[in-house]
């Protein structure tokens, strides 16, 4: 699938080189080739302007060609190509004030921020690499191109991706480097608090969180993350943790629940997280509490299929050694869901005419789903009916 996609990139290089311009493939695509590692998305970077990228290929959305890039639909496929560039000028620490166009590649990998994404392949993959990065590759390094201090300035969310990236590929960060993050750790004030969820979502996940944590630690890049420069005892927490997380709603909710004055809201808000992330942590939360009371089957089938690996591995971080395969057990459900009752809210108003609709509507469908879901009651119409005026009758009596 990715020969295929880097076969495209080679043809629409080609097509490039036809029109009289250079192009090449950038970036993180080169990197991770070169680490056999699997590559999501292929950059190209070329000496044509956009005008003329819009010219050459008919599927074509300027979605950034302000800074020279367009997107190119080709083969079913979407490559962004960038014209080279360089940058002056970065007031607001994160975007330059002036984008100026070249015609040389080695001054567009220049700006790049480290040496190991500052290389680029020929349509053929020849490699292209003036500042060592296939070097820093083998040898495990993170190091910046150019002057850290410089690098950081412009932008200083580069000192949380050095570290996200030493997470990711197990790499150590280039001592100049991490002095340098040190000395601009007051930089992440001027971060964006969405760019900086960004990259802590991917660093908690990655194979060397604990390194990567003992980085922020080292840097004092904590007394700026939001949550952590309040509560400077959370870091200590999660350096203490031997495996990474599954998703950052495990990592909010195991340190609400090992610190309860942590609020899943206090996280939502200060990091500015979606919606969905709230309420896939609080849904975590709820059924953990359940998790000692309540019948294995109840807990798997209230589970969101998408969160079963997030909970299996807070409910072990937590202390608890059963392994349980809650996928199996819903597999084994005679239910996945509401939608699977034979009985709903229309049928309840039926049973019972002189109950006015209100909250025991809610009650009642919950009672019977865990009745059915644990095998106490067949998903049966007659049966259900027959049961809960029973039930019914017992608790009035």
């Amino acid at each position: 699938m990715i020969e295929s996609s880097f076969k495209k990139a080679g043809k629409i290089i080609e097509k490039i080189e036809k029109a009289g311009f250079e192009a090449f493939i950038v970036g993180g695509a080169v990197r991770d080739k070169l680490l056999n590692r699997a590559v999501h998305d292929i950059d190209i970077a070329t000496s044509a302007l956009p005008n003329d990228i819009i010219r050459i290929f008919p599927k074509t959305f300027p979605t950034g060609i302000e800074h020279g890039t367009v997107l190119v639909r080709y083969e079913q496929e979407s490559f962004e190509i960038t014209t080279f560039r360089t940058e002056k000028g970065y007031s607001d620490y994160r975007r330059p004030d002036e984008v100026q166009f070249v015609t040389s590649l080695r001054e567009d990998l220049a700006r790049r921020d480290f040496t190991i994404n500052a290389m680029a392949f020929t349509k053929d993959q020849r490699l292209i690499d003036p500042f060592n990065g296939k070097s820093d590759l083998a040898r495990g390094i993170i190091r910046t191109v150019g002057e850290a201090s410089q690098r950081f300035k412009e932008d200083g969310l580069r000192m949380m991706r050095a570290i996200r990236f030493s997470a990711q590929l197990n790499f150590h960060i280039d001592e100049s480097t991490l002095i340098a993050i040190k000395q601009h750790a007051y930089l992440l004030k001027k971060i964006s608090v969405e760019r900086l969820a960004d990259e802590w979502g991917k660093l908690i996940v990655a194979n060397g969180m604990r390194q990567a944590l003992h980085s922020i630690e080292n840097t004092k890049l904590s007394e700026f993350l939001p949550i952590f420069k309040e509560h400077n005892n959370l870091l200590a927490l999660l350096l203490n943790q031997k495996e990474p997380f599954i998703s950052l709603e495990e990592c909010i909710s195991y340190i609400h629940l090992s610190c309860p004055s942590v609020t899943i809201s206090d996280w939502i808000r200060e990091w500015k997280l979606s919606n969905r992330i709230k309420q896939d942590t609080k849904h975590l939360v709820v059924i953990y509490h359940q998790y000692d009371r309540e019948k294995l089957k109840w807990i798997a089938y209230q589970l969101s299929p998408h969160l079963i690996q997030s909970f299996s591995s807070l409910i072990r971080r937590m202390g608890y050694l059963q392994k349980v395969d809650f996928y199996e057990l819903q597999e084994s459900l005679p239910i996945r869901n509401r939608r699977g009752l034979v009985i709903n809210g229309t049928d309840l108003i039926q049973l019972f005419p002189n109950k006015r609709p209100g909250a025991w509507l809610e009650e009642m469908l919950v009672l019977i789903e865990k009745q059915v879901v644990l095998g106490k009651l067949k998903n049966e119409k007659k049966v259900i009916g027959e049961w809960l005026i029973k039930w019914h009758q017992n608790v009035t009596s």
